[in-house]
């Protein structure tokens, strides 16, 4: 399992360095050829078997823990700013039109209502 999440980290790290040109080529690269991608992620897979595990267990799995602390604290970030700026439009909304404001005070009765029903459970 962490020679496959290892060589899915570096493809994905590839892809990031390669897609940072901004161009139609890497465009086109990004969007497609998924048989090449395919081979690659499997040829990194193989490769990966001739690391040692010491550096799966000591090394790799030591990164991968606090990578992954970063990333879901960003992704929380992420996720209140997007709602944030859904409710902003929505307020805004709300005042010019009625469809706005019934979906605010739905999803708000929603959020409420699971958010006891999670208490409560």
């Amino acid at each position: 399992m962490l020679r496959m999440s290892f060589s899915l980290a570096l493809f994905h790290l590839l892809i990031f360095v390669l897609i940072l040109a901004r161009n139609d080529i890497v465009a086109s690269i990004h969007d497609g050829c998924w048989g090449i991608k395919f081979f690659l992620v499997s040829i990194i897979f193989i490769v990966s078997f001739w690391i040692s595990n010491d550096f799966f267990m000591n090394t790799y799995l030591v990164i991968s823990k606090w990578v992954s602390i970063i990333f879901l604290i960003y992704q929380a970030l992420l996720m209140l700013i997007v709602s944030y700026k859904i409710n902003d439009t929505l307020v805004s909304n709300a005042e010019e039109d009625n469809c706005s404001s019934v979906i605010l005070i739905a999803v708000t009765l929603l959020f409420s209502g699971f958010n006891v029903w999670w208490i409560v459970r």
